[in-house]
């Protein structure tokens, strides 16, 4: 039953490994229960428009029967209100069409005399209170609205919202990571190459982590040689005393 469809879609895409792929398997198991030969995936504009665009995510259960309506719907984006993407966009609740043949706003229908569809449905995909994409589906029959599909279709394109907002997030963990990496990257650079000596001491023990090159070249020691080594180890106790000294007031301010 319904619930059942709840469920699978709930646990397939939580295991799918990407947006698309849950997309297309929601689809499909939507399109499975329903008996509904036809599902299609709008996605709202990346610019954050309040425009739908076609994607390339189907369940066509005779393609060329239904080749006509998708490669007009392909080429179709929606605004606000306008056709039934449209008017989920403007609602953010499912919304029915008994036939699309003969409903006034319906274009994709104006355009070519035979689609091959005539009832429709379609469910909006909410993240963070905006409509972040449209799942529409189609018979070739007229079709009575179903009250208690359209409602637990709203369920689902709650937990396909969860999902994307889910992948944002990880997409913007990794640009910021990958961010850091080059800053850290570019700063190494800068410090390797300047023409002044440039050391770094662990704070706990104030042994000497890093020289850059001109480090190397102005003290006469190897890189090798300074690492995990100390002021003690190059400067008579008084001048290393007074060097550990000043390096302690300046990490207790």
């Amino acid at each position: 039953g319904l619930v059942q469809v709840l469920q699978r879609v709930a646990v397939a895409a939580n295991e799918a490994s990407s947006v698309d792929e849950a997309l297309q398997i929601a689809l499909d198991l939507i399109c499975q229960y329903t008996g509904w030969p036809v599902g299609h995936v709008y996605l709202r504009h990346e610019d954050g428009h309040d425009v739908l665009c076609p994607t390339t995510l189907w369940h066509l259960e005779m393609p060329e029967r239904f080749e006509t309506f998708r490669a007009i719907t392909e080429k179709t984006e929606f605004a606000v209100g306008l056709g039934l993407p449209g008017r989920v966009l403007a609602s953010a609740s499912a919304t029915w069409i008994l036939d699309v043949t003969k409903d006034a706003d319906f274009p994709r229908a104006q355009l070519a005399k035979d689609i091959g569809i005539k009832g429709g449905f379609a469910f909006p995909i909410v993240v963070g209170g905006v409509v972040a994409a449209v799942m529409e589906f189609f018979s070739e029959e007229e079709a009575a609205p179903n009250p208690r599909l359209l409602a637990i279709m709203q369920v689902i394109g709650t937990q396909l919202g969860r999902v994307i907002e889910r992948a944002s997030a990880d997409q913007a963990l990794r640009r910021s990571q990958h961010t850091v990496t080059e800053t850290k990257n570019f700063l190494d650079s800068v410090i390797e190459n300047l023409p002044s000596m440039v050391f770094v001491k662990d704070a706990a023990h104030l042994r000497f982590v890093r020289f850059n090159k001109a480090g190397e070249e102005l003290t006469g020691y190897s890189r090798a040689d300074l690492l995990g080594k100390s002021d003690y180890d190059f400067f008579p106790q008084e001048q290393a005393d007074f060097f550990v000294a000043r390096d302690r007031d300046v990490l207790a301010s």
